[in-house]
Order: structure tokens, then sequence, then C-alpha cells
């Protein structure tokens, strides 16, 4: 059996493929990249706002609950692949590499030339800074500090990774000097590879950010402002947002996909619309506040970008109940988006038939790209059938990997 690497399916899964930036949709709120994805599927014709969805549903295995009285057309490919328990892929240990670029912009120049710039793990004291650049008397400068080392470099042994790094700013030895920094994360995530539906909505799992990601979606939702975002534009920033926001993106998307008749209510123009309650009282156009007065005052800023980014991942297969398939096998590729998967071109492999239940220890996973870097790795399950490897199912789990930084702060 020849199963040849392909280096075809190289695909990056939150990067806009069709020229538009979509980074530059971040602001601190997240307002913008809500907005520009609501708004975005809103202003696609019916049948390409459907096919968005039928993408969507393909990929996260959804499967429209009005799908059975709607009249309309879903997705739910994936529906005919089943998902092995039994087969748990996950990452066992990795290694995340940054190549950052610093930058100040500071309110003054400085008045001597002994200000330094460090960059510190978040939570280090000041004197564990991983690299510094002294400044000089320059205000305003960037410095490419190459590879960040620090003791992650020497790999992890985790299922779930994240470290976080900050930039701080200095007068002569460690005389701190105020000044805001975005942050610089990487992330290695091991996850069930589940459906939507049976997703746990506990409580204690929903993520604190969630809180401010409300009332940005119900703002977005009112907004009328005008889209440029095509229909791959949108699908590459679905994924940009995390999977309990998508969960409450989703039925909006639902939604608006539903029949025109059945989408808006039919009304004739001599019908009378009541006026809706004032929920709260006038008020002035302008009302000076504290947060105004705060706002005039400057902020020496300091920011970091990434020039380079690489990622290792060594993912593990436990195989806790074999295929009855004898040639049955399990591949680990990076996440696209139409199914099924071919049997050529995954990263690494594992036979899971008869007399493979064992916990196998697979070949390392390297993905390189220049600025920030995110990957999503599944693992789809062949079996011969006929006279070829065909597509049967997906092994439990999935493993994300990500380096990126955090929006500049205003």
């Amino acid at each position: 059996m020849n199963l040849s690497i392909s280096l075809s399916l190289t695909i990056l899964f939150f990067v806009g493929a069709s020229g538009v930036d979509i980074d530059g949709l971040h602001d601190a709120t997240g307002f913008n990249e809500i907005e520009a994805l609501v708004q975005g599927w809103r202003q696609l014709s019916d049948e390409e706002r459907l096919d968005f969805k039928e993408f969507i549903d393909s990929v996260t295995g959804r499967r429209s609950k009005s799908s059975n009285n709607s009249g309309v057309t879903v997705g739910h490919k994936h529906d005919k692949y089943k998902i092995y328990q039994s087969l748990d892929l996950y990452s066992y240990y990795s290694y995340l590499y940054y190549y950052p670029t610093i930058h100040w912009s500071l309110c003054n120049t400085p008045d001597t030339k002994d200000y330094w710039v460090g960059i510190y793990k978040v939570g280090a004291s000041d004197r564990q800074y991983l690299t510094h650049k002294w400044i000089g008397m320059n205000a305003q400068g960037s410095y490419y500090i190459g590879q960040l080392l620090n003791e992650s470099n020497t790999g992890e042994k985790s299922k779930i990774r994240f470290e976080e790094f900050e930039l701080r700013l200095f007068k002569g030895g460690y005389k701190r000097v105020s000044a805001i920094s975005n942050k610089l994360y990487g992330v290695v995530r091991s996850s069930p590879f589940t459906k939507a539906s049976d997703q746990s909505r506990n409580e204690h799992e929903i993520d604190p950010k969630i809180k401010s990601f409300i009332p940005s979606l119900e703002k977005a939702l009112d907004s009328n402002a005008k889209s440029t975002l095509t229909k791959e534009n949108l699908q590459n920033l679905w994924f940009q947002f995390s999977e309990q926001e998508r969960d409450l993106l989703y039925p909006i998307l639902e939604q608006d996909c539903l029949p025109i008749h059945i989408r808006k209510p039919e009304y004739t123009d001599d019908e009378e619309w009541p006026e809706p309650l004032k929920a709260y009282p006038d008020l002035p156009k302008s009302v000076p506040t504290a947060a105004e007065d705060k706002s005039s005052v400057c902020s020496n800023k300091l920011w970091i970008s990434l020039r380079h980014s690489y990622t290792y991942v060594y993912p593990v297969l436990d195989t806790k109940k074999t295929l009855s398939g004898k040639y049955a096998w399990l591949g680990v590729y990076r996440k696209r988006y139409t199914l099924p998967y071919p049997s050529a071109g995954y990263l690494t492999w594992q036979w899971v038939g008869p007399g493979q239940r064992k916990v196998s220890y697979l070949c390392d996973i390297m993905d390189h790209n220049q600025g920030p870097i995110s990957q999503v790795y599944v693992g789809p399950v062949f079996n011969h059938i006929g006279s070829a490897y065909t597509q049967v199912g997906f092994g439990s789990g999935s493993i994300y990997t990500a380096i990126n930084v955090t929006p500049q702060r205003p």
C-alpha cells in the first residue's frame, strides 16, 4: 500500500485567500469582525448565503433543526461519516518558535540614553526578561528580535498548552515606566472531535469573553454597514471566532437562510406600526465624563508583531478499540473544507485494524508561516472498499495550534 505524502494540501486555516485583509478588522471589542461577518452574509445573494451555510455545516458537522419542515436545503455531508470514539487523536508534545519584532512609540523623547524595552512571559518578575533592547533617546522605533529564546524552546509535554508574552518599558536599571503593550501568544490544544449538538453547555465552560461578545453582536445586528467581503472571505472569517461565539452566531445565520416569505413578515404600507419604546431618557448630545478626560492623556505604546512562526506537534493515537477492516487506517491531515478526504496527502498515519489496539506515537508535524500561524489537524479514517481506500469516518480528537498577537491597544 503506497500512502505517499503530498505537499499540495497546505491549507491555511484562518487566512483570507482572496486578498482582503481580514486581520485588519480586529479591534478591542471584536465588533468590527462581528459586523463584517453578519452584514457580509446578509449582503450575499440568497443562493450564495445558503452555499455559505452549507459550507459551515459540512466543516463543523452541524445540521439544521428546521431542515425537516422549512423546505431549506442544508449541508449535512458530514453526517454520513461516523465519529470513532475509540480512536483518540491528541498532541502529547509540541514546540513553538516565535520570531517577533518589538515596536515602541513614546509620548516624549527620552531625556537620557538609558531607556530600554524588555520582552517577558506574562506574570514574570521584572528581572526575568527573555531579551531586551536599549532604545536610547529614540521616541519611536522597532527592533527584530529573531528567535525568541525561552524555556519553552525545549518543548512541552502536554495536551493543552498556552503561553503569553508582553513588553515592558524601563529607565536605567529596573525603574518601570508606564506603557501599554499587546500580547504575543502560542496555543496547542487537543479537543474532542464532536458535533455541536453533543457539546456541553455547562455554565462553567462558558468563556468570560462571551460577556463582551454579546453586546457587540447585538450592535452588529442593528448595523447597516456595507460589506466588500466575498463568500470565501466570510468562510475564513467564520473560523476566527471561538466555538462558543460561533454557537451564538449560527442561529442567526440559520434564520437568515430561511426563505424570504418565512424570514420577513408580510405587511402593507398603510399598516400602522407602533413606535418602539425608549429604553433610556433623552440625554444631551455631549456629556463630559472621566473617561473623556482620561483619553486625552498620552500613553507610551509598545507592541509586538510576528515575522515568522513555526509549530511542531507530535500526535498520539490511542486505539482503544480496533476496526474490523484488516486494512483500516487513520491519517492525520490539515483540516479542509471539502469532503471526503483523499487517501493521499496525509501528514502521518497509523493502522487501526485488528491487532492494532495500542497507543501509537506518530511522526511530528511542522507548519511555518510568515507572520501569525493557525492550524487544525484532524484524523480521517479509511478502509479498503472495493479496489480503493475510502474515507469512512473520523477519529474522536483534533489538534489546534496557533501563534499570534492580540490587537495593538489604542
